[in-house]
């Protein structure tokens, strides 16, 4: 068992990369963070304005998603650390996005919320 230490409040979602090699966890202290599975070592902390709820790998493990209580979805390029798109998901607390999904060709990104329809957004390349 291996213990990932760093993030200050409660854990919302976990995903591993594509190729196993990094973990990404989100919590509501208000980072995103992503680890070396194999030293357990944190690589980045990405600061988010509200606590998100879950994150998601892009297919190719280049990009990644994270969405939550703000009701935005934020992309980031992994290589570069920056945010590439955003997109603003329904109005209202309960429009907080609880669930991401990306297409296997990793053009589209499926999100799900509270009170809102299931959502499919096209990315741009």
């Amino acid at each position: 068992m291996s213990a990932f230490e760093g993030h200050t409040g409660v854990v919302w979602c976990v995903t591993f990369s594509p190729d196993g090699a990094t973990l990404a966890s989100v919590s509501n202290d208000q980072k995103i963070r992503l680890w070396n599975v194999k030293t357990g070592k944190e690589t980045r902390a990405i600061n988010v304005f509200h606590p998100d709820l879950t994150v998601v790998f892009s297919p190719d493990g280049k990009t990644l998603a994270a969405g939550g209580w703000d009701r935005y979805i934020r992309i980031w390029d992994l290589a570069t650390g920056e945010e590439t798109q955003k997109f603003k998901g329904r109005q209202g607390v309960a429009g907080a996005i609880s669930s991401l999904a990306f297409s296997p060709d990793g053009e589209r990104l499926a999100s799900g919320s509270w009170n809102a329809p299931l959502t499919v957004w096209r990315l741009k390349k």
